[in-house]
């Protein structure tokens, strides 16, 4: 029963920053946020697809949106930071990672979901948001950090990678774990992690709805004093 509570409030936050970016669309005038929009999309089609496919197919498409999700925090990443050094690192990493990734699935298409590939891709990101928090907090007082909209990308993955990367990792040595009669407990753990997530990629978007609309305020003020009278 929570399993399946959680299994909606998951598929409902996936939903959510979509509805936001469409009320406000004006944050995807933000780079990251566009990047946003279109990431959400893809990962609420590669939802569908898994649930359509068949068991064979939908293992493909979840080894594709494990490879998709890291090119596109890398690419995020890559439009949040400003030091040069720091965004080649973001890209590099997304394209090596995708690269072997696409390699090893020509060779091998999987049968089963690859926690190995998930196990990897979620230390990497858990890697590039720490760096990036980094990165913001040597920039920024730490009073106002929070009010920075684009710090909730990286702090987002660092809780949803903490909360999954265990539970993929020690998949190979605990087979059983992910059985259908033993599923609810281990995967209710990756859907909290996945709402906590999408909530905080709300609090981002609403973040930066108010920036924007405090900018606009300004420019409105400024325009009407320097206005002859």
């Amino acid at each position: 029963m929570l399993f399946n509570i959680l299994g909606l409030f998951s598929f409902l936050t996936d939903l959510l920053p979509l509805v936001l970016i469409l009320m406000y669309w004006r944050v995807t005038k933000s780079p990251p946020f566009a990047a946003l929009f279109v990431w959400t999309i893809f990962s609420i089609l590669s939802d569908v697809a898994i649930n359509v496919y068949d068991d064979k197919s939908d293992q493909v498409v979840a080894y594709v949106a494990v490879l998709a999700e890291l090119m596109f925090i890398s690419i995020l990443y890559f439009l949040i930071s400003k030091r040069r050094k720091l965004r080649f690192i973001y890209l590099l990493f997304g394209m090596v990672f995708v690269v072997i990734g696409c390699v090893k699935l020509i060779r091998n298409p999987p049968n089963n979901f690859d926690y190995l590939l998930a196990s990897l891709s979620l230390l990497n990101v858990l890697v590039l948001s720490l760096l990036l928090l980094y990165e913001k907090f040597s920039q920024s007082h730490s009073s106002f950090l929070l009010s920075n909209s684009l710090v909730w990308f990286p702090l987002a993955y660092i809780i949803y990678c903490s909360g999954n990367l265990f539970l993929f990792a020690t998949t190979e040595h605990f087979p059983d774990l992910f059985k259908a009669e033993n599923t609810a407990n281990p995967w209710s753990i990756f859907l909290m992690a996945n709402i906590i997530k999408n909530t905080l990629f709300c609090k981002a978007i609403m973040l930066e709805k108010k920036k924007m609309y405090v900018r606009s305020r300004t420019r409105t003020t400024n325009t009407q004093i320097k206005r002859p009278a």
